[in-house]
């Protein structure tokens, strides 16, 4: 073979790797090559990313998703797009989240993680985390365990108390970024959530006082755990605390 195909060849196998189609001179191989991570592969994607991976079966336990060197483009939805995918265990996703042109909304997370393997969901490095929609999110994701990153609910325009988290069984540790969240949301079948966890969430309620008053609901097992001074915060916001 060739030399000229030699380094195609490899070329070819780095751009695989990174999932890019660019070109790259000899010169850019070593670093392109440094940068590839044992069982770590890493997908960069604009736009939107919805249904990308919906159902993929996956070789690999962990990927990342870095949308943030795409520089003009808009993340608007990540919706559907890890719905139902198979051995992977952790995803990382990396992304600048701002309004679809003429979506006065924002961004979308509706399904995007339900139905799959997932353990570990990295969102920290995620601008703007403040989806209008979370419907379906960890929908039966019973072995999702941790989420990484604080969710700005004050964008969420649909109540959310049904479906975002039913099924996730296995979830310890959620953030919610501090009164943020206007919308009944239930956490019914989340038995395991940490201590800092039930304290985010409450902290993560609204003022409803003067308003229509809300319901938040936890695992029948959460009720011992929390504090009276816990539940006190709860009703003083006009919150209506559920235990199912």
């Amino acid at each position: 073979m060739a030399l000229i195909n030699k380094l195609t060849a490899i070329a070819e196998a780095i751009r695989s790797k990174t999932n890019t189609t660019e070109k790259m001179t000899l010169d850019e191989m070593p670093s392109a090559i440094e940068g590839i991570q044992s069982g770590v592969n890493t997908f960069k994607y604009a736009k939107t990313l919805k249904d990308i991976f919906k159902s993929a079966v996956f070789d690999v336990e962990e990927i990342v998703i870095d949308c943030t060197n795409d520089l003009g483009n808009e993340i608007f939805s990540l919706e559907s797009i890890f719905q139902g995918v198979k051995g992977l265990k952790k995803v990382v996703i990396k992304a600048n989240m701002t309004k679809k042109a003429g979506n006065s909304n924002g961004f979308t997370m509706y399904n995007a993680f339900s139905q799959n393997e997932l353990e570990v969901i990295d969102l920290s490095g995620v601008t703007a985390l403040n989806p209008y929609n979370i419907g379906y999110l960890l929908y039966n994701s019973q072995n999702v365990r941790e989420v990484i990153g604080e969710f700005d609910m004050s964008n969420t325009q649909n109540d959310v108390s049904n479906y975002a988290f039913l099924g996730a069984s296995a979830l310890e540790e959620i953030r919610i970024k501090k009164e943020t969240l206007f919308y009944s949301i239930s956490f019914t079948s989340c038995s395991r959530l940490s201590d800092a966890s039930r304290q985010s969430i409450i902290d993560g309620l609204g003022d409803l006082t003067g308003q229509t008053a809300r319901t938040i609901t936890f695992h029948k097992d959460i009720e011992a755990k929390l504090t009276e001074e816990q539940k006190a915060q709860v009703t003083s916001k006009n919150w209506n605390l559920a235990f199912k």
